[in-house]
């Protein structure tokens, strides 16, 4: 991997991300070699131990390359050039090599056949190409650069000639390039070769490079690191140095690692040849290069320990020819190994969640079903063994596995296999069974949840009424009298009020609530039934109530008889009565309204005149029995007029004729 970042950065936009620490700082592994060079060391890369090859470049204008025989305990510098500079390279066998590089207004490639003693110059484009940033080969023969604006070529003879592709979209320039094969591989670009903070996008071909797809856009990565089609890392951040993951091919992205420390990046990742759960990444705090890092993970990237770095670089480059054996490189001439014990491969590890299963009460006949996970939380491959009951008869108490695909199966490291248990109560009563799990987990293969759930009988919804008819009696034509009826759910279950319809004349719902309505066996719900005849004569109805249960009627009766004018006005109800002397009456007059009552309470009067104008009276108090009550009528527009008196819920009118 290479990447062109100047050295006089002075300030970063700071993204708001979250902090993920970094685990404690590890002793120092890493050596200080001399490199005989001055210069930012862009990439560093071995063909085994000993034998590798470094490109730098030295400010302002001027490119040197590096070589070793002895595994970098002795540098020799094979080749300086100016007016341009060297930023990757790749060692193609023990004496093959290739380095590019170039500046703004054009490209190079060297090859060298002889360990570095002769270079030749393979691409020298001076029209309009930039440099190249990138390189990447795939085994000796095959390989691939790209650099400013997007410009790709790629080799089939380890170097010695070239081919223009398709430029990576957008105009944008390549920071990194990483193949898995000769046809698929990824590309990290940036808006230019310096604003790298602007954000980056990672591109993806499936054709050597002849074509590009955007695979997906981060706050800003400087390099990607493929282990196989499925699993990849992308390094880089804004305010703390971050690696993302991808287990699905770049589909989706999670969160590997963040440092603590903010305006720090990753310039580079590498993974460790023949262990792929080996990794390291590098880099530094932009703000002030004497601050390197060096993170290290043995476990597919679940954990990280943060190491010294000692030489006070930037680090641009890392690279592990062997697991055992590493080399970073940086600026100011700096190059650093390490010499290490191989790690030891991730055991499978599984956690699975929920640890117990509760269903709760439900009733007989009805299912439900509870979701477990099974979770790889080690980079190794978990196998699933077996999921079952521990109950043969586990069917019969209403347990069921609803599972997809067929055991044993493996899910790969960081991965996660999903399945159902359903509970469909029997019969009523409590029920349990143990769900055994069993896999290769090295802390303990069998797992025993338990799991438990309880039948009941279902109730069937039904509609409860605290009145089986209403009746309201005898009335006088034109007179109003409302009735309550309450209405409940039974049998505990709910029901759905869909409907209130009144047949037959004179009766009306008096109010009419907004349905449907959920009816409980524990909240009523009151409804009011009003009965207004015009007329004298016998009437009936019915109150139609539908709902989820079905429907229900209720018989309405009442009766009404004509108002003799003028004189005594008697109600049959017994509610209370009202004797007023003779008509006509002058407005303004006294009259006596003798009223019996059967309890104590008050009293109203209301003159409506035919126009329909009402004028109310002040209510009067009165008590049980017999009790005169003076009224004087109040002038109005009309020779006839009524007299209303209200008591309770119960009302009586009065004709009334009066002369001006």
């Amino acid at each position: 991997m290479t990447v062109f970042i100047r050295k006089n950065i002075t300030s970063l936009v700071i993204a708001g991300l979250l902090s993920v620490l970094a685990l404690p700082q590890a002793v120092a592994q890493w050596n200080v070699q001399t490199s005989g060079s001055t210069g930012d060391i862009y990439e560093v890369h071995f063909n085994d131990e000993s034998t590798g090859t470094a490109a730098v470049w030295v400010k302002p204008g001027a490119a040197e390359i590096l070589t070793t025989e002895n595994g970098g305990v002795t540098w020799t510098k094979s080749l300086s050039e100016i007016n341009q500079g060297m930023t990757g390279a790749r060692m193609l066998g023990p004496r093959k090599a290739v380095v590019i590089g170039g500046t703004t207004n054009f490209s190079r490639v060297f090859t060298s056949d002889d360990g570095g003693d002769n270079w030749a110059l393979r691409v020298d484009d001076a029209s309009s190409t930039p440099a190249f940033w990138a390189v990447d080969f795939v085994g000796a023969r095959d390989g691939y650069v790209a650099g400013g604006q997007g410009y790709f070529m790629s080799t089939t003879d380890g170097g010695n000639s070239w081919t223009a592709g398709a430029s990576v979209p957008g105009g944008t320039h390549v920071l990194d390039l990483d193949f898995i094969d000769l046809r698929n591989g990824y590309a990290v670009t940036s808006p230019s070769d310096q604003n790298f903070w602007s954000g980056t996008k990672l591109y993806r071909t499936t054709d050597a490079g002849f074509s590009w797809e955007l695979v997906t856009q981060f706050p800003q990565i400087n390099a990607v690191e493929f282990v196989d089609e499925n699993v990849g890392y992308v390094a880089g951040g804004t305010s703390a140095a971050t690696i993302w993951k991808t287990t699905d091919g770049g589909a989706t992205w999670t969160t590997s690692y963040m440092a603590s420390g903010a305006g720090q990046t990753f310039m580079d990742i590498c993974v460790a040849p023949d262990n792929p759960f080996v990794l390291y990444a590098v880099g530094g705090n932009l703000f002030d290069e004497n601050n390197p890092i060096i993170v290290r993970s043995i476990d597919g990237g679940f954990s990280w320990q943060s190491e010294d770095a000692p030489g006070g670089a930037l680090l641009r480059s890392v690279h592990f020819p062997t697991e055992t054996e590493g080399f970073a490189c940086g600026t100011d001439g700096t190059i650093l190994q390490t010499s290490r014990d191989p790690s030891p491969a991730p055991e499978p590890q599984a956690e699975i969640q929920p640890t117990e299963l509760l269903f709760g009460e439900h009733g007989v006949g009805e299912g439900f079903s509870i979701p477990v996970n099974i979770e790889s939380v080690s980079a190794a491959a978990l196998e699933i063994k077996r999921i079952e009951f521990e109950e043969a008869d586990a069917a019969e108490r209403g347990f069921s596995l609803e599972i997809v695909g067929e055991l044993p199966m493996t899910i790969d490291g960081g991965g996660f296999f999903a399945f159902e248990v359903r509970f469909e109560a029997q019969a009523a009563g409590e029920r349990q069974v143990t769900l055994v799990i069993e896999t290769d987990d090295v802390d303990g293969a069998v797992v025993n949840i338990p799991v438990s759930g309880s039948g009941a009988e279902v109730l069937e919804p039904g509609l409860v009424l605290d009145k089986t008819s209403l009746e309201f009696g005898e009335l006088n034509a034109g007179q109003e009298k409302s009735l309550p009826l309450k209405l409940l759910a039974a049998n505990e279950a709910d029901l759905e009020l869909q409907a209130l319809e009144v047949e037959g004349e004179a009766f009306r719902l008096a109010d009419s609530p907004l349905m449907p309505i959920m009816l409980d066996h524990e909240n009523e719900l009151e409804i009011q039934i009003a009965f207004e005849p015009q007329s004298a004569g016998l009437y009936s109805g019915e109150l139609v109530i539908t709902t989820s249960a079905g429907e229900e009627r209720v018989p309405l009766s009442g009766s009404a008889v004509e108002e003799p004018t003028g004189i005594a006005i008697l109600p049959r109800g017994g509610v209370f009565k009202v004797e007023i002397g003779p008509n006509p009456r002058r407005a303004g007059e006294q009259l006596v309204a003798h009223v019996d009552v059967p309890r104590d309470g008050m009293l109203y009067v209301e003159l409506i005149n035919l126009q329909g104008r009402t004028v109310t009276m002040p209510p009067s108090a009165v008590q049980t029995g017999s009790v005169q009550l003076p009224l004087e009528l109040p002038a109005h527009d009309g020779a006839a007029a009524l007299l209303r008196f209200r008591f309770e819920s119960t009302q009586l009118t009065v004709p009334i004729l009066t002369i001006p």
